[in-house]
């Protein structure tokens, strides 16, 4: 079997189609390989994927497995998603049970030889919070002062797969470059969130996707949905409704990946016992934006989120001079 028919095979029958998600994967013909020992690396999130491109520049075409605004943890590819991995030479996954529905796709990719490297690794036995369901807590970017692991990770796996030098000298320079600007990333949103009151630093938001950014900057974290339920249900609102009556958040913050409905619905159950917590603005817990240079990039969302809660939370941030 080829390898084009093995990796259609593993994504044949899927429920979910990334056509009704408004992408269309780029396939060999609307990408074609560039001559030399140029890479076709596929990532399966666009944070990965934007982290390969500022590494790699042009040198490589990346390919991501999912659209930006995806919610890795519970993202189901459709028949067509098999293409991005026709003629890849890398494959570039998150790890820690992030992408649970990609499993068959990455498995068909290793039967065909083609090399997949975990992101997350190298992390310290440890260093991960737990979730809720007990599970590690796999949203490390929210951190910025632990992404630098994800970074090295993805370094070494560009240098280990192209024997390019004149590559390799930019991949460690884009690599310095990088993570001197994911060092001044965490001194700001240290400055930044340090603002917010400690009677204040009260997370609440629609996934628990923020669990590294609340033991990084000392913020209690509590979520409507966790890994462990795909969807909320009346059930669980109402029970989310009683906790924000009796905690009182300064704010509840919608999620990108989420549709807010149901947090507003619990908000407006708050409000029915005389307990008023507003929305917030719309926080990026496990993707990108659409686009764009700012938070359509790792560095960029990181800092909207930022600039965000401090400014919900009783501060907002300076003007940047």
């Amino acid at each position: 079997m080829t390898r084009r028919a093995l990796l259609g095979a593993a994504g044949f029958g899927v429920a979910a189609t990334l056509s009704g998600c408004g992408v269309r994967l780029p396939g060999p013909e609307r990408n074609p390989r560039p001559p030399g020992p140029w890479l076709t690396v596929v990532a399966t999130t666009p944070i990965l994927g934007d982290l390969v491109r500022s590494l790699a520049g042009s040198r490589v075409t990346v390919r991501t497995m999912m659209p930006p605004t995806a919610d890795p943890l519970r993202f189901i590819p459709g028949p067509s998603a098999s293409d991005v991995l026709v003629d890849a030479d890398l494959v570039i996954q998150h790890g820690m049970g992030l992408e649970p529905g990609l499993a068959g796709l990455i498995e068909a990719a290793v039967g065909e030889g083609i090399p997949v490297v975990t992101a997350t690794e190298d992390l310290p036995a440890g260093a991960a919070p737990l979730t809720v369901s007990g599970a590690p807590d796999p949203y490390i970017w929210h951190d910025p002062a632990s992404w630098p692991w994800v970074v090295s990770r993805v370094h070494r796996a560009l240098l280990d797969h192209d024997d390019d030098e004149l590559h390799r000298r930019i991949y460690d320079s884009n690599a310095t470059q990088y993570l001197g600007a994911v060092g001044r990333l965490d001194a700001y949103a240290t400055r930044i969130l340090g603002t917010v009151p400690q009677e204040r630093r009260l997370l609440v938001t629609a996934d628990a996707t923020f669990g590294w950014l609340g033991r990084r900057f000392g913020f209690e974290t509590i979520a409507l949905v966790d890994p462990s339920i795909p969807y909320p249900d009346d059930a669980l609102i109402g029970r989310f409704a009683d906790t924000l009556i009796q905690r009182r958040p300064a704010t509840a913050f919608p999620d990108a990946a989420h549709d807010p409905l149901a947090l507003r619905v619990a908000v407006e159950r708050a409000a029915g016992a005389s307990v008023d917590v507003p929305v917030g603005p719309l926080l990026y817990g496990s993707g990108l934006a659409l686009g764009g240079e700012y938070a359509g990039r790792y560095l960029g969302m990181v800092r909207q989120n930022v600039d965000r809660i401090a400014l919900a939370l009783g501060q907002a941030p300076p003007p940047v001079v």
